[in-house]
């Protein structure tokens, strides 16, 4: 019985040690890694975003999705960036609405919809109701140029996401703006509304909690644990993910995740998406709870 005591007892200590060298190494590795980025990043003028980015990953051999995160997130800070930034169009944002149209959102009219609009227009200035035969026709009013906005439901409680109307967000490139919980009258359901246009809403204050939608088509690495890492290394956390299949790809799945993060910090994640994944799609940057 001593030594087994003594022999547990050796072990134990020996793994106390082993713990203690691995977190001194760890601090370590990311000292360097935080060297190796401002390092590189003062060569940002010469080497542009991509420069610095591959620079990066090239210099530290295959680097880890949350180093590069804080990459992104450090590129962001850097005001000789905001221009290229804007030109990556991490957002997806298309073209600004046009003349004529600001503030008139399509919809297809009922009672609960009716009052889902009178919510919205008390968000927008200059907020006109442009009454709709469908959700494809609200949807194309916006696409052809003949409203800023649309309407759709998007989730609620008992079937979550709706991904026939996310699949009619993508279909006509518009990006979630503006979210609105709406209950009926005995509060049995809820239905989130979406206020749908080209582009997300930038003008939010950097501290405050925003949630940020994307889809990314399935590739051989392992999305689902890239995303967790980049979003926990910027300090945020997946409120959802679903799959669904690719449209005529069988083969393919593509994902849907939905990430909740300071509004400051959606930046560099877009960023990391659009870097690392060719076919990541923006949904939407929107606050929670207004």
């Amino acid at each position: 019985m001593a030594d087994y005591v003594e022999q547990t007892g050796t072990v134990g200590d020996n793994f106390q040690i082993l713990n203690n060298r691995l977190a001194v190494s760890e601090e370590q590795r990311n000292i360097c890694v935080g060297q190796m980025m401002r390092l590189v990043c003062d060569r940002g003028a010469e080497l542009g975003i991509d420069g610095v980015y591959s620079e990066f990953d090239k210099m530290l051999g295959g680097t880890e999705a949350s180093d590069k995160a804080l990459l992104c997130k450090h590129i962001c800070e850097i005001k000789g960036f905001f221009k290229e930034l804007d030109e990556k169009n991490i957002f997806g944002e298309g073209e600004a609405a046009v003349a004529g149209t600001h503030g008139r959102i399509a919809y297809v009219r009922n009672k609960r919809n009716d009052e889902v609009f009178l919510e919205f227009s008390k968000k927008l200035r200059g907020a006109r109701a442009h009454y709709a035969t469908s959700f494809i026709d609200a949807c194309e009013s916006v696409f052809n140029n003949a409203c800023e906005f649309c309407i759709l439901p998007v989730e609620n409680n008992t079937d979550g996401k709706l991904y026939s109307f996310y699949s009619m967000l993508d279909r006509y490139e518009l990006r979630i703006f503006k979210i609105l919980r709406k209950e009926n009258e005995d509060a049995s359901e809820s239905v989130n509304f979406a206020l749908a246009g080209r582009c997300v809403d930038k003008s939010f204050d950097a501290g405050r909690l925003k949630r940020f939608e994307f889809s990314v088509v399935r590739e051989e690495r392992d999305i689902l644990e890239d995303v967790i890492s980049v979003a926990k290394a910027l300090g945020g956390r997946i409120s959802s993910v679903g799959t669904l299949p690719v449209p005529y790809d069988d083969k393919r799945s593509k994902y849907y995740f939905a990430v909740d993060l300071r509004a400051a910090d959606a930046v560099p994640m877009a960023l990391y998406m659009t870097m690392e994944y060719p076919r990541y799609t923006p949904i939407g940057l929107y606050t929670v709870n207004e």
